[in-house]
């Protein structure tokens, strides 16, 4: 994954963006696709970061959406930022992209505020 191309990267993580709106239309959760950093290693390369894409999803209670994805049948972490969570599509490999989607909108859907509107919001990028 280290060798990753942005603009694979980018895709991909508008490819979950765009299935997350659909799975989570019923909230208000925001999806958007954000410019961010990797980490390439500890030991053998520390502090060195190379440039990816972030999917971004925005809830009411981040903790309670990231304590409920760490609970999940299937354990998913994520990096909480100015109150938003950052999934870097560099961590994640194609196979495990379903399990990803679906543990994602499970806890988004049990934790966030529903939509009265039921509009979907994006901001891909």
């Amino acid at each position: 994954m280290i060798g990753a191309d942005v603009a694979d990267l980018a895709q991909r993580a508008r490819n979950w963006c765009s299935a997350l709106e659909t799975a989570c239309a019923r909230t208000t959760a925001a999806f958007a696709v954000e410019e961010g950093e990797s980490a390439v290693g500890g030991g053998s390369l520390p502090g060195e970061t190379l440039p990816t894409r972030l999917l971004a999803v925005t809830v009411p209670d981040p903790e309670l959406t990231a304590r409920a994805l760490r609970t999940a049948a299937a354990p998913v972490v994520c990096r909480i930022q100015r109150d938003t969570l950052l999934f870097d599509p560099r961590t994640v490999l194609p196979a495990q992209e379903e399990t990803l989607l679906a543990m994602l909108a499970a806890a988004v859907n049990a934790t966030a505020t529903p939509d009265p509107g039921d509009a979907p919001r994006s901001r891909h990028g």
